[in-house]
């Protein structure tokens, strides 16, 4: 028995369960037998990655059992095939569009500021104590540039882990002279460098 609706054949209940039951069980075996051999030839996915992919397979196979149209005389499987290859293709395109953003939204302490003749972020950091003062004295720099803003915008915290990140401290011993948490620490180093905070620069 087949679900019928304008023109188009869907599988039964019972048919979508034997080929769920087909892909996905033994732990997803034929379907990840399937899926491999499609989402790595996009190249740049390490074994890491694998487990994003395999759960996408997991959910296209789902969607793609309501609503294959048995009508067309097409293969289940390579009816499945194409609707992986185009959910690995969208998702590898998001996954770059995310790293082009989170790079543009990042800059090193290393970086070159603009106006600061040719100094970098780290070595205009001086101190975690009325830092603004210290630029205006080491530095020359005028009351309301872009670096003066962009220290604005950090907060005390924020300073001193830059300070000593300038100093050469390593980010363990940065955490510990600050009693900073790990995920504490990750937080500062995101507003340190976070796009809205160093687009002042630019």
């Amino acid at each position: 028995v087949r679900n019928r609706y304008e023109g188009v054949f869907f599988m039964d209940d019972k048919r979508q369960q034997e080929t769920l039951d087909y892909y996905c069980g033994n732990n997803m075996a034929r379907l990840r037998q399937i899926a491999y051999p499609i989402f790595t030839r996009f190249g740049g996915i390490s074994p890491k990655d694998y487990d994003e992919f395999y759960s996408e397979a997991n959910r296209t196979v789902w969607s793609a059992a309501t609503s294959f149209d048995d009508s067309r005389g097409e293969e289940f499987e390579a009816f499945l095939k194409s609707c992986l290859s185009r959910k690995f293709k969208s998702l590898m395109t998001n996954r770059n569009r995310v790293k082009r953003v989170a790079d543009r939204m990042c800059v090193s302490l290393d970086a070159p500021v603009e106006e600061e003749g040719g100094a970098t972020l780290g070595d205009l950091i001086l101190s975690p104590f009325d830092l603004e003062t210290e630029l205006l004295i080491e530095t020359g720099t005028p009351s309301g540039s872009r670096m003066e803003q962009y220290l604005e915008r950090l907060s005390r915290k924020q300073r001193e882990i830059a300070a000593l990140l300038s100093e050469g401290y390593k980010p363990s011993e940065i955490r510990e002279q600050l009693h900073l948490s790990e995920k504490e620490y990750s937080n500062h180093m995101a507003m340190l460098r976070s796009y809205e905070n160093v687009s002042v620069l630019f």
